[in-house]
């Protein structure tokens, strides 16, 4: 054998060795699998049932292509109901039994690769039970208090809904816009909640308050950004300052400036005498706090009122 049809034949082995090969068997489906190179992906699509098995544990599912429209549903699984999956129809508890071929579905589905490829059913809903669960995981629920206790509070809308969740050293009670405790949420007084959705599904208490505008409030001054009017600045380009504002949402806050910061409004630099009654965007710093007050570290400054500019604006510490 010349030396050229060795290496001819050498190029052949490695290319059929480097190159993955499917083998499908006639009639059988192949497992549809995301197009991802991860060994694990999950998503939540939207799909008609194809066929249930309650004594396999497993469900039919034809998938939209794009996991919203049914128009027309073309990749079908067989997803296998993991243990913990708790489906949900007409917003109650119940089993695959419950659910018939043909019907629209919301499911939430993990495409394993190893150890073995396989489709496990996280979640399944049907249209009510899913427009719920979105309502509880993203909107601030308002009602009144069923229970509360450290590790867990259960509210009554207005719908006699009752809606739980979970309670934690991280959950932030406020009433009249300052810190409390659960002591000032007695059972049957008004509650508002902003939810967080668990890994597991279930609901953290993000931030309690009595109305859902406190709750909104407590939920802004936890962000890096606030716009608003300067009330009033304590302090000077020397010694660093305590800036008052009425924020846009119409909380009234202050922040801590740094000596030596500076203000801009296009090219032109502003005396910080001039601050009072500017409408201005403030960037806080994470977890940067003296006395409770948080630091910003850049103030752009998007407008000045035309006049009442006077140096009796300014407080001295």
């Amino acid at each position: 054998m010349t030396i050229f049809a060795r290496l001819v034949c050498i190029i052949c082995v490695a290319a059929a060795t480097v190159a993955p090969v499917y083998a499908q068997t006639p009639g059988v489906p192949v497992l549809a699998m995301p197009t991802r190179s991860s060994r694990t992906s999950t998503r939540t699509v939207t799909a008609v049932i194809a066929a249930v098995d309650s004594a396999a544990r497993t469900l039919s599912l034809r998938i939209a292509p794009d996991s919203a429209s049914l128009q027309p549903p073309t990749e079908v699984v067989v997803a296998v109901q993991d243990a913990t999956c708790r489906p949900l129809k007409n917003d109650r508890t119940a089993t695959l039994a419950d659910f018939a071929a043909g019907e629209q579905v919301v499911a939430r589905l993990t495409w394993r690769v190893a150890p073995e490829r396989v489709v496990v059913l996280r979640d399944l809903y049907d249209a009510v039970s899913y427009a719920e669960r979105q309502r509880q995981g993203k909107e601030i629920c308002v009602g009144v208090v069923d229970v509360f206790t450290a590790t867990e509070l259960s509210v009554r809308r207005a719908d006699g809904k009752r809606v739980a969740f979970r309670v934690s050293d991280k959950t932030r009670l406020v009433r009249n816009d300052a810190p409390t405790t659960l002591a000032a949420f007695p059972a049957g007084s008004p509650v508002a909640v902003k939810p967080r959705r668990l890994p597991g599904g279930d609901l953290q208490a993000a931030i309690v308050g009595v109305t859902a505008q406190e709750v909104i409030w407590a939920y802004r001054d936890t962000l890096t950004t606030w716009n608003g009017s300067v009330t009033s600045i304590q302090g000077d380009e020397r010694n660093g300052a305590v800036i008052s504002m009425t924020r846009e949402d119409g909380a009234k806050r202050q922040f801590l400036l740094s000596v030596g910061a500076k203000f801009k409004q296009g090219r032109s630099e502003l005396p910080w005498r001039l601050l009072p009654g500017a409408t201005v965007t403030a960037h806080l710093v994470k977890a940067v706090e003296r006395n409770g007050l948080r630091y910003a570290d850049a103030v752009k400054i998007a407008s000045r009122r035309a006049s009442k500019y006077t140096e009796d604006t300014v407080e001295e510490p």
